[in-house]
């Protein structure tokens, strides 16, 4: 499978995004123009090229108890910006400190998971004693080194 990134915002205009996909096995290549800008046309074929034949969209959500759940929040870090994950709305949701967005983190295995309308992975990393030291978060689109977020000693700040 090669994939192809054809993305484009224009800064200076309304927006308008791009996204294609190439599988050389199967002959097909689908392409998404958009005339708006957001990672919409990345999502959406995504979604278009699972329908392929014997490229079914597998990575399926499932449930873990709240204990587990609530054992993934806390603070992480990456170069200076840190990450919150907490439970929120009946789910596990990661958030930049300079943002306001929130991001459904949905697991599809334990210590694995997907973010939601995404092509993001996330990944926790444990130590020895079995305690969360990193979360590697990557685009499983795009082949490159994982983000690694460490997750510090310091309380999640309040809900805005």
């Amino acid at each position: 499978m090669v994939f192809t990134n054809d993305r484009t915002v224009n800064p200076f205009a309304v927006g308008y995004s791009t996204d294609a996909i190439y599988l050389p096995k199967e002959d097909m290549f689908v392409a998404v123009f958009m005339n708006q800008r957001s990672s919409l046309a990345e999502i959406i074929a995504a979604k278009l090229t699972a329908i392929a034949p014997d490229r079914p969209d597998t990575i399926k959500a499932i449930t873990l108890s709240d204990s587990v759940l609530q054992s993934y929040t806390g603070v992480y870090i990456g170069d200076t910006v840190k990450r919150y994950i907490r439970i929120s709305d009946n789910g596990l949701y990661y958030q930049r400190e300079d943002s306001r967005i929130k991001q459904q983190m949905k697991p599809y295995a334990i210590d694995k998971f997907f973010f939601e309308n995404t092509s993001v992975m996330g990944e926790i990393k444990r130590d020895n004693a079995n305690r969360i030291t990193e979360l590697l978060i990557y685009n499983n689109r795009y082949p490159s080194s994982p983000a690694i977020l460490k997750k510090i000693d310091l309380p999640l700040p309040a809900k805005e």
